[in-house]
């Protein structure tokens, strides 16, 4: 391996290459002030001068320095550098520029990998984030939702807790229903409407005072021998014929008790009191018992009484309601419309 040591013709700065066989006929750049400079091998210089020429070539002392290993044999003189016949003027550099590097062959294949490569591990990296932002953006909506949701709920309930206070109805005036077999009464200038009784539609009733205070009155039959039968029959259970129950009135309290299994499904959240007797006009003894409980999750609380009546035929639940804070004025309406329901026909 043989090493050149040499002056750069520009700056005089100390110049060194090693195994300068492969640089000859090559060009450098100075590393301190960028000058181009061509190498050349002594050892091909002077056998291509020898050869040629038949003169010995005459080194240029003006570049030349000492190799300091050559005391060890190693290594030979090296001067072989050349310089431009005009040099431009010298300015000293701070940081010696480096060289653009070529492609190597395919590179452009394995940048275009990479390149897919990163792609597709950002794309993992946003697929992975992605149900995190999904569950973040629902999450905030159905905050939103709720919190617009309990809001309605809280004004509403404040609404109907400072509902304006009742006043007791002055007159009651009979109601005309002259397609069910039921009679009865009702505050005057309050609105009823009823229907049912034909093609196995269940009887209905109900009156309100237009607004938030109601009574709703639905037949059942699922209690009496004959409501039994009917179910067994939907049921695909093998009946007997019963000959006697058929035209009795069922147990007051089962009616009641069943009655309550039905109410309940009506509403999201339920409680009631134990029940009581109240004597109706048209069907004996019957069974009130007040509740409180929610029409739906948005709704506000309501309260009020059920009651039951029984007949051999038809069987009732009742279910009034209205706010609480109007419940204590309104519960003797209730009672009073109750205990006046009676029938024109067999009961």
């Amino acid at each position: 391996m043989t090493k050149i040591f040499g002056l750069c013709p520009r700056c005089k700065s100390r110049i060194r290459i090693d195994n300068v066989e492969r640089f000859d006929g090559r060009k450098i750049l100075c590393r301190d002030c960028g000058y181009t400079i061509r190498i050349r091998d002594p050892k091909r210089a002077l056998v291509r001068q020898e050869s040629e020429e038949g003169e010995v070539f005459d080194l240029d002392e003006g570049l030349l320095l000492d190799d300091p290993d050559a005391a060890n044999g190693d290594d030979e003189f090296a001067v072989a550098i050349d310089e431009d016949d005009e040099l431009p003027a010298y300015r000293p550099l701070t940081r010696r520029p480096k060289a653009k590097k070529k492609p190597a062959e395919g590179a452009d294949e394995v940048s275009s990998a990479l390149v897919l490569n990163r792609d597709v591990n950002a794309a993992k990296r946003e697929g992975k984030k992605s149900p995190l932002l999904i569950g973040l953006v629902c999450g905030g909506i159905l905050l939103v939702v709720g919190g617009l949701a309990g809001g309605l709920i809280f004004l509403r309930s404040l609404a109907l807790a400072a509902a304006a206070k009742f006043e007791t109805p002055e007159k009651y005036v009979a109601m005309q229903l002259d397609t069910i077999p039921v009679t009865g009464i009702m505050p005057e200038g309050w609105k009823f409407s009823y229907g049912g009784g034909t093609r196995g539609i269940p009887i209905f009733l109900k009156i309100s005072d237009g607004g938030s205070i109601s009574i709703e009155m639905r037949e059942t039959v699922g209690s009496s021998a004959k409501g039994q039968m009917m179910n067994d029959l939907k049921a695909g259970k093998e009946v007997t014929l019963l000959r006697s129950g058929l035209n009795e009135a069922p147990s007051v309290d089962n009616t009641h008790e069943f009655n309550r299994k039905v109410v309940i499904k009506d509403f999201v959240k339920y409680d009631e009191g134990s029940g009581l007797a109240i004597e109706t006009k048209g069907f004996g003894e019957g069974r009130i018992s007040d509740f409180t409980g929610r029409d739906g999750y948005f709704s506000g609380p309501i309260k009020g009484c059920r009651a039951s009546i029984a007949g051999a035929d038809h069987q009732y639940s009742i279910v009034c309601k209205c706010p609480p804070a109007q419940f204590k004025d309104v519960r003797p309406v209730f009672e009073k419309i109750i205990a006046n329901l009676g029938t024109w026909g067999k009961n």
